[in-house]
This record gives structure tokens, sequence and C-alpha cells, in this order.
């Protein structure tokens, strides 16, 4: 290129030489700065890959398999209308919901920002003015003020363009990464609807386990009272003391005691549920019910690699490497020389009538290369800035994977031992009352000391309230499991990117790193290799 651009410039004679020199010898500036820039730079990236083992089968779910997601409409599985709709206005009405749905507008918006460096840029520029010069200016001779004033006029209508020659990609891969983290803010929100529905769905078993251990501290009042009344009839007829009277009432008392905490945890799942779904606690009627009524639903876990394509954390953490991998080349690109096209034209005139005359037509046309030589090494250190951002978001998303597995692990333990612990309570809550029904009849016999009724009283109304307190935990582990395994989310198989007025980016392939150093490459303090070829296999 650069001998082609000398030869032309000599010309046939002393005119063409002089006309052609200048234009020539910067194209072939240019072109010899271009190919010294690329002697010294390459587009070789490669960074770590994910290298995360994705478990066979869970451990508390051996042999299980795969499981089809859970309806969208998750809570519905519980059986209880009144949660499903709370469910729905959460999902719908949201405060975080709708926070997280306008991050998704703004890093939209952002996108488009990022891209319009691939779309040539045009600014019109239309002026009009009258100028007034007196004629002492022009002659010299100090005419009056006034005098001899002559006054023309300027039109201007003109249009200048450029157009950045996105060689290297680097506009290409801001675009991919603006865009990338717009997907992640799509399934960040979809993360903070999952998360706020398994809350409403808490505070609702919340709710109903208030209502529960209410009525059951309503009826061991009942019971207590009974014993208390029975106790004074034997005080009457002098078969035990005051202090025994005293011991009973003690119980009352007590049971008395849990109505306030009880009645907080109530009303406080109520307002619990009125922010979730984003109303004021005095708008929202809910009545609840007991957990009895519910039929604790069988949630398949299904296999580790199901979970981890049904979790949107999972994928606003891919979608958020991806967008660091494509950080990354631009950065890598902005060590390339830049090839930028400019023009200018329009027409121009001292008459308005003559402004779209053949004449009035001007133009000029340019091209600019931009070649990095000394920065005080910004370039390079932008380059480990953002190869640093994507070793940390590499390692967010292996967390978010394992995270995903402990989640689930949790919610199996915590499913199946609290099944276990319900049903041991409920042997001992049948012991203790067929104890209890012993001694409430012999209480009315008379043949019973107070200090044995007393102590069985306190161990079924224990016992009951335990019962509650674990039914409560159970259902708390089945949300919980529903939460961890993605609810009803799945994955899309196209991640859902932003319209680009008809662009189409990069695809992901072909710009993300390798997931393994290339063969034979020396790998810096971070992880990275230089010098190979480009890899574009998948992260």
């Amino acid at each position: 290129m650069a001998s082609h651009a000398v030869g032309a410039a000599r010309g046939d004679g002393p005119r063409g030489a002089r006309q052609a020199s200048p234009g020539l010898a910067v194209a072939a500036l240019a072109a010899g700065a271009l190919a010294v820039s690329l002697g010294a730079c390459s587009f070789d990236e490669v960074r770590p890959g994910v290298d995360q083992p994705t478990p066979v089968a869970f451990s508390h779910a051996p042999g299980e398999a795969p499981a089809k997601p859970l309806p969208v409409d998750w809570p519905k599985i519980f059986g209880a209308p009144e949660l499903t709709r709370l469910a729905g206005l959460t999902a719908h009405d949201n405060f975080d919901v709708a926070a997280a749905a306008a991050r998704i507008v703004q890093a939209d918006a952002q996108t488009a920002v990022a891209s319009a460096a691939l779309f040539p840029q045009v600014t019109s520029s239309d002026t009009g003015s009258r100028n007034f010069s007196p004629a002492s200016i022009r002659s010299g001779t100090g005419l009056a003020a006034g005098r001899g004033v002559t006054a023309a006029n300027a039109f201007n209508l003109g249009l200048t363009a450029s157009y950045e020659l996105d060689l290297w990609g680097r506009n290409r891969f801001n675009s991919l990464a603006a865009a990338q983290n717009a997907v992640a803010t799509r399934y960040a929100r979809d993360t903070v609807v999952l998360s706020s529905v398994a809350s409403v769905a808490n505070s609702y078993f919340s709710l109903l386990s208030a209502q529960d251990r209410l009525r059951i501290a309503d009826q061991n009042l009942k019971e207590a009272r009974f014993g208390l009344e029975a106790v004074k009839g034997r005080l009457s007829v002098g078969t035990v003391t005051a202090l025994e009277v005293a011991q009973q009432q003690s119980v009352v008392e007590q049971q008395l005691a849990l109505f306030p905490p009880l009645q907080q945890q109530l009303q406080q799942a109520k307002t619990a549920i009125a922010l979730l779904t984003g109303r004021a606690p005095e708008s929202l009627a809910i009545r609840g019910g007991s957990l009895d009524a519910l039929k604790p639903p069988a949630i398949p876990a299904g296999l580790p690699s199901q979970v981890i394509r049904r979790r949107p954390d999972v994928a606003e953490a891919a979608a958020l490497l991806s967008s660091a991998d494509a950080s990354v080349l631009t950065a890598r690109a902005d060590l390339f020389p830049r090839l930028t096209l400019t023009g200018t034209g329009g027409v121009e005139s001292l008459a308005l009538r003559n402004l779209l005359s053949p004449g009035a037509v001007f133009g000029s046309f340019g091209l600019g290369l931009a070649s990095p030589l000394l920065d005080g090494g910004a370039l390079k250190g932008e380059l480990d800035l953002q190869r640093g951002r994507d070793l940390e978001y590499l390692q967010d998303f292996r967390r978010s994977l394992v995270q995903s597995f402990v989640d689930v692990e949790n919610a199996l333990i915590a499913v199946q031992q609290n099944a276990e612990h319900e049903k041991r309570l409920a042997a001992v809550v049948t012991s203790a009352r067929l104890a209890f029904d012993i001694t409430k009849a012999r209480l009315r016999e008379g043949t019973i000391d107070i200090l044995t009724v007393i102590n069985t009283e306190q161990t079924l109304f224990s016992a009951l309230d335990a019962q509650a307190v674990v039914r409560l935990a159970r259902f708390t582990a089945l949300s919980s499991l529903a939460q961890a395994i993605g609810g009803g989310w799945t994955r899309p198989e196209l991640l859902e990117l932003p319209s680009l007025d008809g662009l189409e980016p990069v695809p992901l392939d072909a710009v993300a790193p390798g997931a393994t150093p290339a063969q034979g490459l020396a790998t810096d303090r971070g992880g990275y290799t230089a010098g190979g070829p480009v890899s574009a296999g998948k992260s």
C-alpha cells in the first residue's frame, strides 16, 4: 500500500506532483503507522475456564430422575387460593420488581448508547447571517460613521459525517458488552420476582402458623382454667393448699403470656405481605386460615444440571461474565489504531436565491488514523482493569453454580428433617394427650396431686405448640426448595437481546475468550494468556 502511494505521488509533471503529493503522502504515512501498529498488537485473549464440575445427583435426593419445572405461578401447588392471589400481586406490583424493571430500561438505553458508534454520525450546520462593514475599514479614508456602510448576507446549509471503520471489533465488542449487561438485568428482575414470591409465601405461612398457635393457646388456656377451677374446688374442702392453687394459677398466666407475641407475629406477617404486594397494610385484606388445611406438595428437585438452567441468578451471573468477556476484548482493541472517515458538504451563497444552485456546492472528504503511541500506560492499565473484572465475574459465576447446589441440598435436608421431626412430635402429642386425659379424669375424682397435673398440662401444651412451629418450618423448607430449583423459571434457549435498530450484535460464540489457555502460551498473574490463535470457544 505504501509503495503504491509513493508511485502515484510522482505524477506526470510538476503541477501533478504538487497536487497529489500532500494527500498521498498522508495516506502513505497512515499506512505505515497502521503496519507498525499491526505488528505491535495482537487480538489473542484467553481467560481461565469455569472448571466447575456439576454433580450427577443431589446427595439427599439420590437417583432422582429429570423433573419438569414447576408452574410459573408455583405457590398454587400448596392448595391455598389466597396465597396464589397474593403471589400474583407480588409478581406484578412489588416495588423491588418494579425497580428491577426500571433497570432494564436503563440497560437497554445504555446498549443503544454503546451501539451508536457502529453507525455513521451525521450532524447538520445551517446558518444565515447579515454582516455590516464600514467603508473606512475597506478604503482607509476615515469616513464618518454611518456613511458608506455596506451589508452582505451569507447563507450556509452543511452536513458533516463521520464513521469509524471498526476494523478490530472495538465498537462491536462494546455493543455486545452492553447488550449482555441488558440481558443480565432481565435475569436479575426474574431473580427478584422469584425471591419476592418466595418471601410472600413464607410470610403467609407465618401468618397461618400464628393463627394456628393462637387457637392452640386459646384451647390450652381453657384447659388450664379448667384445672384452676378444679383445684380451687379442692381448696374449699381442704384437700389442697393455697400454694398448689398459686402453682396452677401460674400455668394459666403462662398461657395468657403467649398471646401478645403470637398476635405480633400475626400482624407483622400481614404488614410484610402488604409491603411485598406493594400495598399499604390497611388496604389489603387477608383472611388466612390454617396450615392444617394445606397439603405439603411433593417437589422433585430434579438433577443438578437442570437446576443451573432453571435459576435466573445463575443465568444473570453467566450474562455478566459474557459482558465482562466482551469488555476485555473492547479494551484489547483499544490498543489498535482507529481509522475514521470524515466528510463535509453543503451549499453556501451570499444570495438566498442562489443557495441551491450547482455553483454553491462545497465539500471535503478525509481519512484519519489515530494510533496510540505514548499514553503513560493508560490503555494497558484499562486492559488489566477489564481482565480483573472479568476474573471477578468468573468467580461470581462459579459461586452461583455452587450456591445453587448448596441451596437445593439445604432445602432437601430441611424438608426431610422437618418431616421426620413433625412425625415424632405427633407421637409426643398423642402420648401427652393420653396422659393429660387420664390426669384430667383423676383431677375430677380428686385422686391425683396437683404437681402431676401441672407437669402433664405443660408437657401437652408445649408439644402442641412445638408441633405447630415445626409444621411452619416444614412449609418454609418446601418454599425454599421451590425457590432453590428456580420456581417455574426456565432459561430461554436464545438470549433476549434488546433491539438495536436492526443491528444484530456479534454472537457470543464468535468473540468470547476460550475456556482454557492455549497450548504452550505463557500465563500472567491474572491467569490470562496472549500470543496464540484467537479462540472462539464458550466459557
